[in-house]
């Protein structure tokens, strides 16, 4: 039995503090993963082994757009109120692939630095890495079996 899968960057739509992000750049686009494992695990010499759940469901997403992109604007126009807010200001994010259930949401997320600036040649990219401190997240795939 084939199996085929599509993958389409204009299915990927990431909402963060209400706005959508477009201008994505080429390539790796959007990227997440979790800081921690979901457990650690001690291995006694007797080889009996206890696992740990760490609760902790913290992590980061890198999201590169082109320098051209007027995402940007929106992106530093979050981060600027969340800077000047005592307090900050967090806001939720989603991350979703329409071509299946793959998603990622957390209701509190931040810009954790302005990407670096470089100009050249040609169109550069800039690259916003978001912490994220309760993510949920679910994993999936695109295949498609045909009989």
């Amino acid at each position: 039995m084939p199996v085929t899968s599509d993958v389409d960057p204009a299915k990927i739509i990431i909402n963060f503090g209400g706005a959508n992000i477009n201008g994505y750049a080429d390539g790796t686009f959007v990227s997440f993963e979790m800081d921690e494992d979901a457990f650690t695990k001690t291995t006694g010499a007797d080889g009996f082994v206890t696992r740990v759940r760490t609760n902790n469901r913290s992590g980061s997403c890198t999201i590169t757009l082109m320098q051209s992109s007027p995402s940007n604007n929106i992106l530093q126009a979050i981060h600027n109120i969340d800077i000047s807010t005592p307090g900050g200001a967090p806001v939720p994010i989603v991350i979703k692939n329409l071509l299946n259930t793959e998603l990622i949401t957390s209701s509190a997320a931040w810009i954790k630095k302005i990407p670096n600036i470089d100009h050249g040649k040609e169109v550069a990219n800039r690259e916003w890495v978001i912490d994220i401190a309760d993510a949920i997240v679910t994993v999936a795939g695109n295949a498609v079996f045909q009989g």
